[in-house]
């Protein structure tokens, strides 16, 4: 596709589909990731995953936001 098009903005657009698309897969096997090492270790899924506890750890981690 980037040797197809022309211009330099739709070479861009096409890049910036592709890495948004990277980033969406990127957080469903993150958070797919997690569900299967709490299963793993029989921990509460629903209870672990609320917003709150979630703020709390990424706060931990020093993590601007989720």
């Amino acid at each position: 596709w980037l040797n197809f098009v022309k211009s330099a903005r739709a070479r861009n657009k096409i890049r910036g589909w592709f890495t948004k698309e990277r980033r969406e897969e990127a957080i469903e096997q993150g958070k797919d990731s997690i569900a299967r090492a709490m299963r793993k270790q029989n921990l509460p899924l629903q209870k672990l995953m609320s917003q709150d506890v979630v703020n709390q750890v990424a706060a931990q981690m020093r993590y601007d936001g989720v």
